[in-house]
């Protein structure tokens, strides 16, 4: 199936684990629930990786692999940055893999250099939402009763479109927040709290997931995955 030329990079995305990143959950003067991610920036400079990066396209982002200008890794550790940067602000997330994503990439590096031929979505950062099971993580639904201790809703295999963006070569980088059960048409978590709105103000977040999960401006691109299978 051919990937369409004008269709944006994306990646489909909450709490950040692991010893070099770091989420800290906490309550603001509303009782609104914020998360402060950090990740430490890779050393060098940053601003050529950004101009390339911030509205790549998929195929232009396969020419940059092909022509060895940037790795897998380094195009996923850019994008967990500027997660950290911007969800903060935004919200969009319920839980983000670094560790599994950085080890990911790592592997499609090694098997590029290897010879092995790559998949349709070949090194893109992806992330899905969090009613999309991941084996080993919780399926949340965005439900606070889905993550009680002892009470975990934790998948036991991926979700088949999960193994089917694997299959192409995607790197997951997380769950997206999302309302309760998916049963409201904005987002409202019980458990990541509300999501914010890069749009303009008259523009609404609807919980479909190509206008819920809200495109920034300046960092980040989504995508459906039903346009490819």
């Amino acid at each position: 199936m051919t990937v369409p030329k004008k269709l944006s990079l994306a990646f489909l995305a909450v709490f950040v684990v692991g010893s070099n990143f770091a989420a800290q959950i906490r309550q603001d003067d509303s009782g609104e629930r914020r998360r402060t991610i950090t990740v430490p920036p890779e050393k060098g400079p940053v601003k050529m990786i950004d101009a390339d990066l911030i509205e790549a396209t998929i195929p232009k982002l396969q020419s940059y692999y092909s022509s060895g200008k940037y790795s897998a890794v380094q195009v996923t550790r850019w994008h967990l940055e500027r997660i950290a940067k911007y969800d903060p602000v935004y919200n969009a997330f319920i839980k983000l893999f670094p560790e599994q994503a950085l080890a990911r990439a790592a592997e499609l590096d090694e098997a590029h250099r290897s010879g092995k031929k790559r998949g349709k979505l070949w090194g893109v950062p992806i992330v899905v939402k969090g009613s999309i099971s991941i084996a080993g993580e919780i399926t949340t639904v965005g439900w606070w009763g889905y993550t009680r201790p002892g009470f975990e809703l934790r998948a036991r295999s991926n979700a088949t479109a999960v193994n089917r963006l694997l299959e192409h070569g995607a790197i997951i980088l997380g769950h997206t927040n999302m309302p309760d059960l998916a049963d409201s048409d904005t987002t409202s978590s019980s458990v990541a709290g509300r999501t914010g709105n890069a749009y303009p103000s008259h523009v609404p977040i609807q919980s479909d997931v190509m206008k819920k999960i809200v495109p920034l401006k300046d960092a980040m691109l989504f995508y459906h995955p039903k346009i490819f299978f």
